[in-house]
């Protein structure tokens, strides 16, 4: 009897089925199954391993906030023009600027 290995990573639902990431190319027939726990943290770690080993960049927290303060004020300048309409249309004796 040979005997072929596949290493395929799942999710374990909460009725004991497992959900597999990938169909396996295997014939159909018994097969024998190791589970091994993953925390959850452990988990993120060594995905995030893997994107940076496949050369993935990841944003720092400063650029973030570059970007949220860079939109804040995007948003800040539309609501002033929409205040300045607003107001243009209870008050059309007003002079424009």
């Amino acid at each position: 009897m040979s005997l072929t290995e596949t290493v395929i990573e799942a999710t374990l639902k909460p009725d004991g089925t497992l959900e597999l990431d990938w169909k396996p190319n295997l014939p159909p027939g018994r097969v024998k199954v190791t589970v091994q726990t993953e925390d959850w943290l452990s988990y993120l770690k060594r995905c995030r391993a893997e994107l940076e080993s496949s050369g993935a960049t990841f944003r720092r927290g400063i650029d973030i906030e570059a970007e949220i303060e860079q939109i804040r004020g995007e948003t800040e300048g539309v609501d002033g023009i929409r205040w300045e309409q607003e107001w243009a249309k209870h008050h059309p004796e007003a002079p424009s600027c």
